[in-house]
């Protein structure tokens, strides 16, 4: 009894993590200026097998130069993997892609 009630404490633990809801100053919505665009989409795209499958929604800028989003490519079989959120600051030239 003991072990299935610490089981459902943590499934309902880790459950509530993959829900995470960004901070309300990552969901400002303005244009994305095109220079810290292109920047944002060559940093995250860099490390993909296939850079030019890349897809990207929900891009938002917070601040001056961050953008977060969410990236679709494709896998070494040629099938897209799913959306993966993203936050690039573009400061500092990081990418900080979500599994």
């Amino acid at each position: 009894m003991k072990n299935g009630v610490l089981l459902l404490l943590t499934l309902v633990f880790f459950g509530a993590c993959g829900y995470a809801v960004l901070p309300s100053y990552f969901q400002a919505d303005t244009t994305i200026p095109t220079e810290l665009l292109s920047k944002m989409k060559l940093t995250v795209t860099k490390k993909f097998l296939d850079p030019e499958s890349a897809q990207f929604r929900n891009l938002k800028i917070a601040g001056r130069n961050i953008v977060h989003g969410e990236v679709n490519a494709k896998n070494t079989y040629g099938g897209y993997v799913g959306f993966r959120r993203f936050i690039y600051s573009g400061d500092i030239n990081v990418v900080v892609v979500t599994e």
